[in-house]
Parts: C-alpha cells; structure tokens; sequence
C-alpha cells in the first residue's frame, strides 16, 4: 500500500513537471546579461527578449547585472529555480572564470545548462589614433615593446587567456584594465587612459571615421566583410596561424525541463534567422550558430579545456 502511495505520488509530481513545460511561458520571463547596456551580450540579450516577447505574447525582461566580472549575474541565474524564467546571456567568460578569479562561486560547466548558442566573431585590434603612432600590427608591437609596461588595454569584465599568449608571444609587455562594458572601453580609449582594445567593426569605423581610432588587426580566421581592408592577425605574419574569437550564448540554471530547452533552443534558431536579426548581426560583425544544445554543451567543455592549458602555460593564478 505504501508503495503504490509513493508511486502515485511521484506520478503526480511528473504530470504538474510536465504540465508546466508544456504551458511554458505562463508569466514574464527575466534574462540577466552580466554587463552594461550597449555591450554585445545586451544587444542579443535584447533581440532574443524582444523575439521571444513577439512570439509567444509573455514580456521577456533584460536586466543588465553588472559586477564581479560578470558573477553576479551569472550566479544569481546558478541559484534560480529550474523553471525557465530566469536565464542568462553570457559568453565565453563565464566558462572560464573560474581559472582566472578565486572567489568565482560556481563552475559554468558543472552548474549552469547551455542552452542557445548565438554566435560570434573576432575582434577588432583598436589603437588610440591621437597617441599611438602606429597604422599596422607589427607597427603598434614595435611601439609597445619601446615602451615596456607603459601602454595600458581595455578588456571587458576579464582578461583573455588566448590573447594573452598573442601578447606574450610578440613580446609585448601591456597593463590590462578591466571595464564593465565594451562601450566604456570605448571611453577609456577616447579618454587616453588606455591606449589598444578589443572591439567590434560597429564600434571601429566611427572612431576611425573620426580620427580617434585605427583598426590594425582582426582576431578572426578571415577579413571581416565591414571592414575588409583590415587583415588578420595571421596576415600579418607575426603570430603564425593565430585567430580568436569570442561568442555568446544563452544558459539557465541545471536540472531545466528538457521541454523547456528544446523550446528556447527552438526560439533562438528562429530568430537567428529572422532578416532584421541577420542585418543587425552583421552590424554587429557576428555571424549566427546553428549548434544543438549539445554541441553548445560540447562547445562549452571544449573551451575549458583548451583555456586551461593556455592559463596553466601562462603561469596564470586566479586573482
């Protein structure tokens, strides 16, 4: 009798689970997105919202919850109930934190379900054009190693193992500064306090409009179609065949309905399709991903590993 009475039991409790997927969203639901507005996460954080809200009539929120280097929200989503009405738009960061800050709460892979894989792209090498006299890659290493630990760079919330060992293997001596966005790099570097950082073509080509910036370098495998004057770094012969590139995507938290997943996944495939997505994507210089959940999964493992070797080669100890 007893067992039967658990039985039932556990039946019920996986009807409601079902019956909940099934109906999901029944009420807003709420994505955080670890840094400032204007950022690349908040513009995908914001076109998924706004596709999302369109499609399935539930106000999607995005919430920019900055600080800790992208902790805050990232464990704050970690502790959420598994029901898909909170999620999070980061991007590779997140995976690697761990190796790079101490009091980093979680392990991404262990704690977090990768669920959408938005896609990505290099980066724009981008030298202040006021101060630093250099047009080209090996012009701007040149200017560094004259100056050894004078020239400060912008990244935003962390710094990047990858492009660490770019700089180390061209023997450039810089001082890292963190910001909490990708457009407060932007400021910094028009602002004279750092003098290179990383960004996108949406942001290089007004600065160098307007005399404030020169791109020198793409991290990426090929030239970027808004900016196909500038070469790669593996052009410029200085690095072998090196490229990089950044990506974001959508997680939530473990133990997420599989309905729920397949759902959101769905979502996210068919906004990335969407002509309004696309034209925004390639403002942003970001090309869409087609991954399944589990190749996003196996994307994540995979640049854990390859991360933890370049850290463990770099001497890198978490901060």
């Amino acid at each position: 009798m007893r067992a039967t009475v658990v039985v039932l039991l556990l039946a019920l409790v996986s009807g409601a689970a079902s019956a909940q997927s099934t109906d999901y969203p029944s009420k807003p639901i709420r994505i955080l997105v670890p840094y400032g507005a204007g950022a690349t996460y908040d513009i995908n954080a914001r076109l998924y919202g706004d596709w999302l809200t369109k499609q399935w009539g539930q106000p999607v929120i995005v919430e920019n919850r900055t600080g800790a280097g992208g902790n805050i929200a990232a464990e704050a989503v970690v502790k959420a109930a598994p029901d898909g009405y909170m999620l999070l738009v980061h991007g590779f960061t997140v995976i690697i934190q761990h190796l790079l800050t101490k009091s980093t709460p979680f392990l991404a892979t262990r704690d977090l379900t990768p669920i959408a894989d938005f896609g990505g792209s290099g980066s724009m090498v981008i030298v202040n054009a006021k101060e630093v006299p250099a047009k080209t890659l090996g012009e701007f290493v040149t200017y560094v190693k004259a100056n050894p630990g004078k020239i400060n760079y912008g990244n935003t919330g962390s710094v990047i193992p990858e492009m660490e060992l770019l700089y180390q293997r061209l023997g450039m001596q810089m001082q890292p500064i963190l910001y909490p966005s990708t457009p407060a790099s932007v400021q910094a570097l028009m602002a004279g306090d750092i003098q290179m950082f990383l960004g996108i073509p949406l942001q290089a080509i007004p600065l160098q409009n307007e005399g404030r910036g020169m791109a020198i370098a793409y991290t990426g495998e090929k030239r970027h179609p808004a900016m196909p004057e500038g070469p790669t770094v593996a052009e410029t012969g200085l690095a072998g065949n090196f490229s990089w590139e950044f990506w974001c995507g959508l997680f939530g938290p473990v133990g997420l309905p599989l309905a729920v997943v397949a759902k959101l996944h769905s979502g996210a495939l068919e906004m990335e399709k969407a002509p309004t997505t696309l034209e925004k994507f390639r403002a942003l210089g970001q090309v869409p991903s087609t991954l399944s959940t589990e190749e996003f999964r196996a994307k994540t493992l995979t640049l854990e590993k390859t991360v933890t070797d370049a850290v463990t080669r770099l001497g890198i100890k978490p901060q």
